[in-house]
């Protein structure tokens, strides 16, 4: 796992963090009396900040300093020991953020004879605001609805979208999320209408009624209440492809309300060959590039039902229990009820099984885990590694595609290289073409390299650059990617370099570089500076800004 320096906004998680980073950080020699001090500027017009919370965490796990900004914006920290320090700031209106943050990156602050720490000019972004209400056909509010905030951004190189978080409308349809960064967002909302018949009963709207009335209850035979909320997104639609996308920029308020319409809803019998099957069937749908629950049952005997369901294309995947990863999983369209053999659901892709093996003669610490990671559906499965370094995906949910193989709670052990029959290896990626039985065989190390340099251009340091170690084929080995953001003083760290041949890039504004596309990052490693990794090596590079 890359060290990420990003002050993490809790005083102790970042306390934690940045003492485990300053293990990868090299010494420095204390000196009393240096200084940390700057004004805190509003990044949307320049606007000096008074009253906002200014800290400071040094990276060799010092107890962390707070102050508060004056009428002009000023900050300062006095008599400190020379060495690099995360800067971090919030206030109303202003969520936690990092000095020159990225993603999970930032710039350190380092302090020390002849740096230039006292002029600080620390920009940050007021949040975002996205609020709104829910209705349904009669324009009554939706109270309890589901409200999942997705957000569009470029992370490990690529751009996708990702849950950013979810909140419940109120009594009264409305929800809303505060404290947010500028970026691109979308909505979706699921609910269920308060009138709906749910599998032959009368479902109530929470708060109102504990129980169903006998009018109801012949109310219920009404097929006409046999409805649901499909998932439905702003402005309205139906289709995840369809969604409009909210631009929000530093401070903007947006309103986003959103109208339901219910639709038939459809029930799914699982039939299973026998009474004694037991374990957990789940509905998914694909949202974005994401599949989310939209129903969920534990299994018993041999029919599992499951209520409320709209049309849609779905993905089924059952698991033999509710903490399993794995699972076997069945993509369809349902037009109207549906029967489903369970002998599909239980039927293995590809069975998967292994061992791993450290280069040194030394024992696997537990807990440790295998994860294998396709970037194309974003599934990210785990299994269990036992103290003899055996693993295996029970129920075998490795559908055909390409999987980047890494350690899960690694104890500081990476993937050195692997091997599998029934399947094909490139680098740290295994591609599983089709039915049958894999056996994989891992090489982990622990005995790995560093790489720290520094970054110029014009032969002075340069800050906040985008630093890339890259290793030949990282197509194939993307887990072996180490990045960093220069730090004040230009300079960089990458810890936990396996051997090999790689090429270091510093990138001038480059987080939102696509560099997980090998054409995007070319032309920036034919100007980059190589590096050949061998045993625990640590290396020093000077690296030319691009």
């Amino acid at each position: 796992m890359i060290c990420r320096r990003v002050f993490f906004f809790s005083i102790t998680v970042a306390f934690l963090t940045l003492g485990l980073c300053a293990q990868e950080r090299s010494a420095t020699h204390p000196t009393r009396g240096f200084q940390i001090s700057g004004t805190v500027v509003n990044a949307s017009g320049g606007q000096p900040l008074a009253r906002i919370e200014v800290s400071i965490a040094s990276v060799e796990g010092r107890v962390p300093l707070h102050t508060i900004t004056a009428d002009d914006g000023y900050f300062s920290f006095t008599g400190l020991s020379s060495g690099k320090y995360a800067l971090s700031a919030r206030g109303r209106g202003f969520p936690d953020q990092a000095y020159e943050q990225h993603e999970l990156f930032s710039t350190a602050v380092v302090v020390g004879p002849g740096l230039d720490s006292e002029n600080l000019v620390f920009r940050i972004k007021p949040g975002v605001r996205i609020s709104g209400t829910i209705t349904d056909e009669a324009n009554e509010p939706v109270p309890d609805a589901l409200v999942w905030l997705f957000r569009k951004s470029f992370s490990e190189g690529a751009q996708s979208t990702h849950m950013a978080t979810q909140a419940r409308t109120d009594d009264r349809g409305q929800y809303s999320f505060r404290s947010l960064p500028e970026g691109t967002y979308f909505i979706a909302v699921t609910a269920t209408p308060w009138y709906a018949q749910v599998g032959g009963g009368f479902a109530v709207r929470r708060g109102y009624r504990a129980q169903t009335t006998p009018e109801e209850q012949t109310t219920s035979q009404n097929t006409n209440l046999d409805v649901t909320y499909p998932i439905t997104y702003f402005p309205g639609v139906t289709e995840s492809q369809e969604a409009t996308s909210i631009t929000a920029h530093a401070g903007d308020r947006v309103t986003a309300d959103l109208q339901l319409t219910a639709v038939p809803a459809y029930s799914i019998r699982v039939l299973y060959p026998d009474a004694k099957h037991t374990g957990y069937l789940e509905v998914n749908q694909r949202v974005f590039n994401l599949t989310l629950p939209v129903a969920g049952s534990s299994t018993g005997g041999n029919v599992t039902t499951i209520n409320n369901v709209p049309a849609g294309h779905y993905v089924f995947k059952f698991r033999p229990d509710t903490s399993s990863e794995s699972g076997r999983e069945l993509e369809m369209d349902i037009a109207g009820n549906t029967e489903i053999d369970a002998s599909v659901l239980q039927t293995a892709d590809v069975s998967v099984a292994g061992t791993i093996h450290p280069v040194a003669a030394t024992s696997l610490p537990q807990p440790m885990f295998i994860v294998f990671l396709n970037r194309q559906s974003n599934d990210d499965l785990m299994a269990e590694v036992s103290s003899k370094g055996e693993f295996e995906f029970h129920y075998g949910f490795l559908s055909p595609g390409d999987y980047e193989v890494q350690l899960g709670n690694p104890h500081g052990f990476v993937v050195y290289s692997m091997s599998a029959t029934g399947a094909k290896v490139f680098g740290r990626t295994l591609h599983l073409s089709g039915p049958g039985s894999v056996h994989v065989e891992v090489l982990v190390s622990k005995g790995t390299g560093q790489v720290d340099g520094i970054v110029l251009r014009d032969k002075k340091p340069v800050a906040a650059a985008m630093v890339l170690l890259v290793p030949q084929d990282f197509q194939h080995n993307l887990s072996l990617v180490r990045r960093d953001q220069s730090d004040s003083d230009g300079t960089f760290t990458l810890p936990r370099v396996v051997p090999g041949a790689y090429t270091v890039v510093a990138i001038q504004d480059g987080w939102n570089l696509q560099w997980a596309d090998p054409n995007a990052l070319k032309p920036y490693l034919a100007h980059g500076t190589p590096v050949v990794m061998e045993g625990t090596r640590d290396y020093h590079v000077t690296v030319q800004l691009q």
